[in-house]
């Protein structure tokens, strides 16, 4: 590791930072006691205190999400280190999640960071961008988590877990209004059906905004937000030692896909030139200038000459049955899924119609996983044997008209019709088992073994009818072996250091966008060797918890998305397998509590990851260049204070302060579409009643900055001279309201 990190993590050591990304760290109305509550989470698949989980796991409660007034997935990531969660770029309500480097920009790849949702895996991007519905917490797990998920995955896992209905009749109300005429509308209520039985739970959510960027030509908003989520689940408690969840679950979400803004033109570029002389000066709509004159330093102005539509609607259905035997446990999970998102959006970023794209992922998803669990009678040994089957089947119609205003140049229009369709099939058998040899010293092994089975269809021809491209079928099977090996060490009641070593092991596919022969051929998986160390304490009566952990990662095979145009001038996109990469980090996660009505928290995520070799044929050595999406440091600050007003009433003031470094977003680390350090301010003041309603004011981005979440840089020769970016939610404020019945 290089010494700025080591020295970076030797002074947070002493400045006693901290995370407050634990499950409850306080009563919510206000502190009785100067200790920290000990944190449960189920991140290896049996019910453990945090601190004695030998994993980089961080735990976030329903009650600190709604401190920070957090509604989705991506709001939570900046607190967690090592974390990076954008929205896509085709839509609003689609992932890119890396997590220690390690994920997928491609909205079409295949995620390198997994989702789960009470143990059911999400398997695409698209709709994975979570409102996040009546949830207990939020599990992080950072680096490959083969032997203990049902779905490989090679970066980390992000696991939702939602409230289960018992036998308790409650009704909760959320309403909220804030800046861009914000509207949130949150409910769930529960009873019991047959008494110590069956009980059932409902929840919805509902949230609006009229958007904060404005297409000058039609007066349309951009990066708005329209979702209504819902969810229904059954808990039957058939037997003493049988147990029956079944839920499901509905997402439509109509907002605008993100609005894309020039920010750099480069004027020598012959197909830009051809662009000017025929449809107008691009120059005039650019948001930062060639000299970094900025139109609109706002970056809310677009100049877009289509509509930015997103229509996506997904639902579930999930049954998970629990069966406890004399000595182990039967865990059932049975799900299936579809998504259909129906997208079109302007891909050009200008008012001329150059680049404009209409599509639609539709895709369906079936598994079934079996979980075996148990502990010897001595109850030194416990272990985990799990089956695993995953089918899924998409389809990826695609319309995309290039440059039609110049066909009379070339003779036609240029634009072209691609149809999809992949399959993937996945097996898998994995296991863990603990022993402990005492009570300080215990050993864990894991495995993993999987075989993925995948096709591609794909048909592409021109508006004219001719057929330029035909793939009427191909396909391929990758396997792997994933071991895990863990050594934790208790030092005293408070103290716990482990080492471990893990494989982590990304099948790989077919490249959906191909638009010639030679772009059929699949790409290879990826492998990752992670290893990794670290330290989980409590000290000073418990009220201060400081977990540090340092990692080192050997990646190969990278699959790497690189964008150009083909003969025809068409834009096309590659996926191709980088050499060799290395990643070292560390991460800090610290909590405390002062005093009796103070909670102090903070964490940083240090990480250092470039290609060691990295030759393209079209782009030449990548060698050196940073990993995109993946800042060098991030840290996070934040405090809850309690004031007692009366026996009634108490005040309580949250205030959170979350950094990143520079970031690119893409492999060439391309200057004209990356973001600089930036720094979000967030804070709420809430009134608490014992009378089970609070009202709560809150602010976010306070200091109102600018910054890229995305960028696409078409500025190359062979492009078509100008990059492209994505911007982040300004300042907003707002006003919330929730009773408890």
């Amino acid at each position: 590791m290089k010494k700025k990190y080591t020295l970076s993590v030797l002074f947070t050591s002493l400045a006693v930072s901290y995370n407050a990304m634990s499950q409850e760290n306080v009563d919510e109305k206000q502190l009785n006691e100067n200790e920290l509550e000990v944190v449960v989470v189920t991140a290896t698949k049996r019910p453990q205190n945090l601190q004695d989980v030998a994993i980089a796991v961080t735990g976030l409660s329903a009650s600190a999400l709604e401190r920070g007034a957090i509604d989705n997935i991506a709001q939570a990531s900046k607190l967690v280190p090592n974390l990076k969660l954008n929205h896509g770029r085709d839509s609003g309500s689609q992932a890119t999640i890396h997590v220690r480097g390690v994920g997928q920009s491609d909205e079409h790849g295949e995620p390198g960071v997994a989702m789960y949702v009470d143990g059911v895996y999400l398997a695409r991007s698209y709709g994975s961008l979570l409102d996040l519905v009546d949830l207990e917490r939020i599990e992080v797990l950072r680096g490959p988590q083969g032997t203990l998920f049902g779905r490989n995955t090679i970066g980390g896992a992000i696991s939702l877990v939602t409230r289960k209905p018992n036998d308790e009749n409650e009704f909760n109300l959320e309403l909220g209004y804030g800046t861009f005429d914000s509207t949130l509308v949150k409910a769930s209520a529960q009873t019991s059906i047959i008494e110590d039985k069956l009980f059932t739970r409902a929840s919805l959510v509902s949230i609006k905004d009229t958007g904060h960027t404005r297409n000058e030509l039609n007066g349309e908003r951009l990066n708005d937000k329209s979702s209504l989520a819902y969810r229904l689940a059954f808990r039957a408690l058939i037997t003493d030692d049988f147990e029956m969840n079944i839920a499901f679950d509905m997402a439509d979400d109509q907002s605008n896909a993100p609005a894309a803004l020039i920010s750099a033109i480069d004027p020598s570029n012959g197909t830009l030139q051809l662009i000017e002389s025929t449809l107008g000066p691009v120059s005039d709509y650019i948001v930062d200038g060639p000299a970094g004159v900025s139109v609109d330093s706002s970056k809310r102005r677009a100049f877009l000459d289509s509509s930015n539509d997103n229509d996506l609607e997904s639902w579930g259905l999930s049954a998970i049955s629990d069966i406890r035997f004399d000595n182990f446990e039967l865990k059932s999970i049975t799900a299936y899924r579809e998504i259909e998102n129906q997208i079109r959006s302007d891909l050009d970023g200008t008012p001329f119609l150059i680049l404009d794209q209409r599509s639609v992922f539709s895709n369906w998803q079936l598994s079934q996983e079996f979980q075996f669990t148990g502990q010897t009678n001595d109850e030194n040994t416990n272990w985990l044997f799990g089956l695993y089957y995953f089918n899924e089947h998409q389809e990826l119609p695609i319309d995309v008209e290039i440059l039609p205003g110049l066909a009379s140049i070339f003779g036609a229009n240029i634009g072209f019709k691609r149809d999809v369709a992949r399959t993937a099939k996945s097996y898998a058998v994995f296991g863990s088992i603990n022993h402990e040899f005492n009570d300080e010293l215990t050993l864990t092994i894991g495995g993993r073994y999987t075989r993925e089975d995948k096709t591609l269809e794909a048909l592409r021809e021109t508006f004219s009818g001719d057929v330029t491209f035909l793939e009427p079928g191909t396909e391929d099977s990758f396997n792997s072996f994933s071991p895990k090996l863990s050594l934790s060490y208790k030092i005293d009641e408070d103290v716990m250091g482990y080492a471990s070593y893990s494989k982590g092991f990304k099948s790989g596919g077919f490249n959906s966008r191909a638009a010639s022969d030679g772009q059929t051929q699949s790409y290879d998986p990826e492998e990752l060797n992670s290893y990794e160390i670290g330290v989980k304490s409590r000290f000073m009566d418990d009220t201060v918890q400081l977990n540090v952990a340092a990692f080192y990662s050997d990646y190969t095979d990278i699959q790497q998305q690189i964008f150009t145009t083909d003969g025809t001038g068409s834009l096309v996109s590659t996926v191709t397998n980088a050499a060799e990469a290395t990643i070292t980090g560390a991460e800090i996660e610290l909590k405390a509590t002062p005093t009796d009505n103070l909670v102090v928290n903070a964490s940083l995520g240090l990480i250092d990851a470039e290609f060691d070799e990295f030759n393209d044929a079209l782009l030449g050595d990548l060698t050196s260049r940073k990993f995109q999406d993946t800042p060098e440091t991030s840290y996070q600050l934040g405090a809850d204070y309690y004031v007692d007003l009366t026996g009634e009433f108490s005040l309580r003031f949250t205030a959170s302060y979350s950094y990143q470094s520079k970031v690119y977003y893409d492999p060439l680390n391309s200057e004209e579409i990356a973001e600089d350090g930036y720094g979000l301010l967030n804070a709420s003041l809430s009134l608490l009643s014992t009378r089970d309603y609070k009202v709560s004011i809150y602010g976010k981005n306070l200091t109102d900055e600018v910054y890229r979440v995305s960028g696409v840089n078409l500025l190359g020769a062979d492009d078509f001279g100008y990059g492209l970016n994505y911007y982040g939610d300004p300042r907003t404020f707002g006003v919330r309201v929730k009773f408890q019945f």
